[in-house]
């Protein structure tokens, strides 16, 4: 068959058709792949520091799972596969965050432990901001600033220091219900022998005195009786 000028231009054109068809679906696969390999992420560390009051012995202190959560100030910025991450006793978590295109991302941190008798939670929050920047060459950087929110100070660790108290109550001594009291005397109340020997001899002395008079009264009596009959 004799290819004409006609049918050759066709053929060309729908090759060249063809040829950008298909170079646009690569293109298209190529750039996404592109994306996915220059993605950025950010590990933000947490960690609890556990003490105990004065008085408590840390092999008092129960192990329990302290709960802390990442919020965004931003509906629209990347989140980690989970909000909440749980630490049992005294360690370290973290968040895990992934982004794809250039901004700055602002999210807080802060503890929601449930409260436990005897605990002291600590109630402080974080200000993270995250900044995602091209490197120039198609590559995402990506960092973050910690701040403490009340102190306004930056920090390079998120540390939550929760407290432990026993509650424990000073053991009372055993008593009877109805205790006999002891018979204290005052001081001064018992006589001392020798007062006591005194008092003795001078009641004997009292006694004897007061009959040796009374005897001489009758006998003098009785001589005035007989000399009245005499004469």
């Amino acid at each position: 068959m004799r290819i004409t000028k006609n049918n050759y231009r066709k053929r060309l054109s729908i090759i060249a058709v063809a040829f950008l068809f298909l170079f646009s679906l690569l293109y298209s696969g190529t750039s996404h792949v592109y994306a996915k390999e220059y993605d950025s992420s950010v590990n933000i560390e947490i960690q609890t520091k556990l003490m105990v009051s004065d008085g408590t012995n840390k092999g008092q202190m129960p192990t329990i799972p302290f709960s802390f959560e990442l919020k965004s100030e931003d509906p629209n910025a990347p989140l980690p596969q989970t909000k909440q991450v749980s630490i049992n006793g005294e360690g370290k978590s973290g968040f895990s965050i992934i982004f794809d295109k250039e901004g700055t991302y602002k999210y807080q941190i802060h503890q929601v432990t449930k409260a436990e008798k005897g605990w002291t939670l600590d109630a402080r929050v974080y200000d993270v901001t995250v900044y995602v920047k091209n490197d120039g060459q198609g590559k995402l950087i990506a960092y973050f600033v910690g701040i403490d929110h009340d102190s306004d100070k930056k920090v390079d660790t998120f540390t939550f220091e929760n407290r432990y108290t026993k509650n424990s109550e000073t053991p009372k001594p055993n008593t009877p219900e109805n205790p006999s009291k002891p018979d204290y005397k005052k001081p001064g109340s018992m006589p001392k022998t020798g007062d006591a020997t005194n008092i003795t001899v001078y009641a004997g002395l009292g006694i004897l005195s007061a009959s040796l008079l009374l005897f001489i009264y009758k006998r003098k009596r009785e001589e005035k009786k007989n000399k009245k009959y005499e004469h």
